[in-house]
């Protein structure tokens, strides 16, 4: 009950006001949850933390800066798990739950909070690989649509998310995931967020008009609900999911889940299951392989010819190494890691050997405020309170001298805290797929300073839970 009230709690304030402020006093750890790099451009990249803000660089990880999530109206202390786009030409595009969209054309610095769509909200984004067309999924207020009391459509940009067009009918139902497939952007798959009835994934092959629903037999009964993972480069039909949400609430949740489908979602079979939750999935530059894996779990690697054999054996280890957002470049596998712990000091890292062992790319003890103004001054926004609460923070994590100190702050759980769920023997689940026994001792390539990357679950369900609210709020006042 205590795991619900809070989520139902961060719901209402979302409703309220589109963030949710975070219970512990040091206001949450800056953590890599997504890292993108602006396509045609390998020089500029944003890590988009639930914390803090955006971490931008602009010469190829040489140096990291800090967008502070004040500039895009959010409290630096605030829970702020929205949704991300980079764009072709450095647009950077976030939902703003039910405020609309906040879009930055100039890095980061500054930025306008646009809703072009009406009385409704957008909970998810996706982009195709370059950067040209945005797709966000939008949710409204609909007295027809059922239990929710929401209906759901895409809509569309092609101009820099300059304008936005409805794609087809609206969906009687709530969707909170969209995930469009990078091979074939008429096929895109969405998941019902409704809560109440078995979890559903959608699909829609003419490019988000029509959509079929696909049932979903889950691994658990104990299940918040789905989540689109990823989609396979070049097969539109290889989807990967996994179930949502379990990242938000308490340690004893059941072990999450990673499951794919070789068949357009017609057909689900687990690969894994694991300690926590599964916040990356990306694929290597030809697609042969795929790497997923979470904080508590590790990373780990698929061959995607052997899932498709439906080899059980096909999930391996790659390292004990604690991951969070996961993406392939030419120059290597980004990760988002876990800085506050003696043994992995780096809050972006790159592997070039396929993740068995990483080096530091941004670390918090070489980041600095974006500079905006003149002289190099940070945003307004950025001044004051958030650069000395930030600054009092890299001290204590950093030192005078910018060693990392020992110190760390309170463990959450969803920062990847005591494990739950036993491991299986020999490093295998129940069903024959892999677990998160067994893990390799950890490689890791280690320092402090940064000097010497379809959205986690969360977004979606939050922002999809303050619009249930506030479609119930409506109705009340209809009445």
């Amino acid at each position: 009950m205590k795991r619900f009230a809070w989520f139902v709690g961060c719901a209402a304030s979302l409703a309220i006001s589109g963030w949710c402020l975070d219970a512990e006093a040091h206001g949450g750890i800056p953590r890599a949850y997504s890292i993108q790099f602006e396509p045609g451009n390998p020089s500029h990249a944003i890590a988009r933390s639930e914390y803090w803000g955006m971490f931008v660089t602009r010469d190829g990880g040489t140096s990291w800066r800090l967008a502070c999530s004040d500039v895009f109206g959010v409290p630096y202390t605030a829970l702020n798990p929205s949704p991300t786009a980079l764009l072709r030409g450095g647009t950077m595009v976030t939902t703003g739950g039910v405020r609309g969209m906040w879009i930055s054309r100039d890095g980061g610095c500054s930025g306008s909070h646009d809703n072009p769509f009406g009385e409704a909200s957008a909970v998810d984004l996706s982009t195709t690989p370059d950067g040209s067309s945005l797709y966000a999924m939008v949710v409204r207020p609909d007295a027809d649509a059922g239990p929710s009391g929401l209906s759901s459509q895409v809509w569309l940009s092609n101009d820099d998310a300059a304008t936005f067009s409805p794609v087809g009918t609206s969906v009687p139902q709530l969707l909170t995931n969209l995930a469009v497939a990078p091979s074939n952007p008429a096929v895109m798959y969405a998941v019902r967020g409704e809560g109440i009835d078995p979890a559903t994934l959608l699909v829609s092959r003419d490019g988000g008009v029509t959509w079929a629903s696909l049932l979903v037999a889950l691994p658990s009964t104990d299940v918040v609900g789905l989540r689109i993972l990823g989609i396979h480069p070049t097969d539109p039909d290889l989807v990967f999911l996994s179930e949502a949400l379990q990242h938000v609430f308490a340690a004893a949740e059941p072990p999450t889940s990673v499951m794919v489908s070789a068949d357009g979602g017609e057909t689900m079979t687990t690969i894994f299951k694991g300690q926590g939750a599964v916040f990356g999935l990306t694929f290597s530059r030809g697609g042969e392989e795929v790497f997923f894996g979470g904080p508590q779990d590790g990373l780990l690697r698929a061959d995607v010819a052997a899932l498709r054999a439906r080899d059980p054996t096909a999930v391996k280890s790659v390292s004990a190494t604690p991951v969070y957002g996961l993406t392939w470049t030419a120059d290597g596998l980004y990760a988002g890691g876990n800085e506050w712990g003696a043994s992995l000091p780096f809050t972006i890292g790159v592997s070039h050997d396929r993740g068995i062992t990483f080096e530091p790319v941004m670390g918090l003890c070489g980041v600095v405020p974006l500079a905006c103004g003149r002289n190099g001054a940070p945003a307004p926004e950025c001044a004051g309170a958030a650069r000395d609460y930030v600054t009092d923070i890299l001290t204590a994590h950093c030192g005078a001298d910018g060693a990392v100190s020992a110190g760390a702050p309170p463990a959450k759980a969803s920062d990847g805290g005591s494990p739950s769920g036993a491991p299986q023997p020999n490093g295998t689940s129940p069903d024959g797929g892999a677990s998160s026994a067994a893990r390799p001792d950890l490689n890791i390539q280690s320092g402090c300073s940064a000097a010497s990357s379809g959205s986690d679950g969360a977004a979606p369900w939050l922002f999809a839970a303050a619009l249930v609210i506030r479609a119930a709020r409506a109705r009340r006042r209809d009445r």
